[in-house]
């Protein structure tokens, strides 16, 4: 793309998407992480936000165990789920 094109471009309000493939699960946690504390990411003056791609049977067992995580976190306490528990919950 030419110099001329590119600055011929009129700014896009919408927010683009990119996909982030991390090859270091340890990296990728990190940088969650840090995000969350911040909650905000600013890059030459544009916002960035950050998700993590769950699958859908994911964020279901999430959900289901979202109200005893709040339960356990007022407490300082960490709760471990694992999917197979997540599917005893489901049925």
């Amino acid at each position: 793309m030419s110099a001329q094109n590119r600055a011929s471009r009129q700014k896009s309000e919408r927010s683009k998407t990119v996909i982030v493939h991390y090859l270091n699960y340890v990296h990728k946690q990190l940088i969650l992480q840090k995000f969350r504390r911040k909650r905000t990411l600013q890059i030459k003056g544009q916002d960035f936000f950050l998700f993590a791609d769950y699958s859908a049977e994911v964020s279901h067992c999430t959900a289901l165990f979202q109200h005893i995580y709040n339960i356990f976190s007022s407490f300082s306490l960490t709760l471990l789920s694992s999917t197979s528990q997540c599917q005893k919950v489901r049925g």
